[in-house]
């Protein structure tokens, strides 16, 4: 961990920023990566006084909400299509993704919002979102 914050404290400040926000942003794309070790991560530097706690907080939620809203558009897109033919169907029933569709049309906004306080389920939100048809307005 200590050659972790060496190298990210040895970065330009810019670039140290944009390296966090990424990192937080992957947990969209792999659930698996915690963005909130990133965030913890991040807080620890500007803590050290090697970065400001407000750029770091603006890196990390903004990366993340754009990575969340850039699967959002993916399922969008190809969520529907991609769940009605091929290998998709198997993944996802007719009847699965109407009680989906259902679920996101009563409690969409509510769902996205409680869904970005828990971790692993925060990453699945966004994209069966999009793939329920969710409006961009209510996202």
């Amino acid at each position: 961990m200590e050659q972790i914050l060496a190298f990210l404290s040895d970065l330009p400040p810019l670039l140290l920023y944009v390296v966090l926000g990424l990192g937080a942003a992957i947990e969209n794309v792999l659930p698996i990566v915690p963005a909130d070790t990133v965030i913890v991560t991040g807080g620890f530097i500007a803590g050290l006084g090697v970065a400001g706690v407000i750029p770091v907080f603006l890196s990390v939620w903004g990366f993340n909400v754009a990575g969340a809203v850039a699967v959002y558009a993916v399922g969008r897109r190809y969520g529907p299509e991609f769940f009605s033919t091929g290998r998709g169907r198997h993944l996802l029933a007719k009847g699965q993704m109407r009680r989906l569709e259902a679920f996101y049309a009563r409690w969409g906004v509510a769902a996205i919002f409680a869904g970005r306080f828990l971790p692993g389920f925060r990453a699945l939100v966004p994209v069966f979102a999009g793939v329920a048809g969710l409006g961009w307005g209510r996202v």
